[in-house]
Order: C-alpha cells, then structure tokens, then sequence
C-alpha cells in the first residue's frame, strides 16, 4: 500500500473473495479504487465522485463510458498527468470524445472480449452498450471490468451478466436507466457472494433502496454500503 493510500481520509475495504485479496475505496457514486495486489487501478472518477484526486502510483485509468458522472475529462486530464506510468482504458466512443486527456501511447481503446494484464493481474472486458434511458435518448457504448483474480465485476451504466462466477458486484442502485425492480432482477440474475452499491449520487436517500436490496436480493448476497469517507475492514 502506498503512502497516499494509507493516510487518505477516504474508505479503505478488504474483501476476501475466495480468489484473492481486492482492496477497494468508494469516492462516491461511480467511482472506485481497486487495489490488485501491487496493481492501483481508478475506475470512473466523474464529476459526482470526490476524493480521487490525490491518487498516485496508478497502473490504469478505467472508463466504462463517455457520461460525466463517470468521468470528469479536466480532474481526469490532472490525475494522468500526476500518474505518467497509468494508462488510460476507455471505450471508443469516449475516446473520440476525450482523445486529448493525455498522449495517444499512454490510451487503449477497448471493446467486449479484449483482455487487459498489468503484472499479475488480469482484467475482461465484458459488456457493449450503456442500458436505455428511454428511446429518444441515443444509446451510448459502456463497457464493464472484471477482475479475474479476485471476482469483482464493474458493470458501469448496464445490465450486463458475465458468464462466469462474480465474487463482488458493483451494483449501481439508482439512474435514470433504471427502477428499483430492475436493479433487483439484475442482483437476482448475477447473485454475487457480495453486493457493493454504487451509483447513488443522485439519491437523496440511498439507504431506503439498501433496504429494498436486503430484502428482496439472494439470501446467499450480502449487500455492503462503502460510505465515503469512512474506513470499513470485512
């Protein structure tokens, strides 16, 4: 663990899965650190995520899709340039949108299917398009992150089931994309060992959909809230 990592007054959270040990933080809505072993990985650091900014020692950026709340293109620009070893993993359609956040040799542009390897760890690209907002709204590309070595799967803005085991999902709980029932389906459908909810920036209260996720989810789920700002070890 890094210096920065240690001292932040943000959540540090242990999960042992079974496959590994993943460390992760919550700075808020979408966004998320994951610690792989040796690997630091940002995920999403938008415009309704704070906290990430003092981040170093970074291997990647990671960008499920284009939307503002999942990433902010000036504090995103600011962290790649303070992080000059991490690459920036997006899909293509934020690429033509962002293709200036920092030098071409330092961005992969992903797509379902691709295979990412920093060190040891292993990440797949599972996923394609961001769910439907309504139909005169376009529908953008969103692709999701699994870890392989730990079983922590990072939808973004979709309903997407990999076709492996997930350990850990990061459950987004409220979007304009989607209803309670659906986020329950979607809990249902994955039934991971345990449910990180995620994407609440827009909640007044999130805790009454927590809730609704404790009841009506998998027995075998248990859901875990990372608030932000607060150390939590399990």
């Amino acid at each position: 663990m890094t210096q920065s990592c240690t001292t932040r007054n943000s959540m540090r959270n242990t999960q042992q899965n079974g496959y590994g040990l993943v460390y992760v933080t919550h700075f808020g809505h979408a966004g998320l650190l994951v610690e792989d072993g040796v690997e630091r990985f940002l995920v999403d650091p938008g415009t309704l995520s704070h906290g990430f900014e003092g981040e170093r020692d970074l291997s990647a950026v990671l960008i499920t899709h284009q939307h503002a709340d999942h990433l902010d293109a000036h504090r995103a620009a600011d962290l790649l340039a303070e992080n000059p070893n991490a690459s920036l993993i997006l899909d293509s359609e934020s690429a033509e949108i962002h293709d200036k956040l920092t030098s071409p040799d330092r961005v992969r542009v992903v797509d379902e299917g691709d295979k990412l390897h920093f060190g040891d760890v292993e990440v797949s690209v599972i996923g394609r398009s961001h769910a439907v907002i309504h139909p005169d709204v376009p529908v953008v590309s969103n692709v999701g992150y699994f870890f392989e070595s730990s079983g922590l799967f990072i939808p973004g803005d979709a309903f997407t089931a990999p076709d492996r085991e997930v350990k850990t999902l990061a459950l987004p709980i409220s979007g304009p994309w989607q209803r309670l029932s659906d986020v329950v389906e979607y809990l249902r459908l994955v039934r991971p060992k345990v449910a990180v909810p995620v994407h609440e920036g827009m909640l007044a209260h999130p805790g009454i959909y927590v809730d609704y996720l404790r009841r009506l989810g998998p027995a075998e789920t248990q859901i875990k809230v990372l608030e932000p700002n607060s150390a939590i070890e399990f």
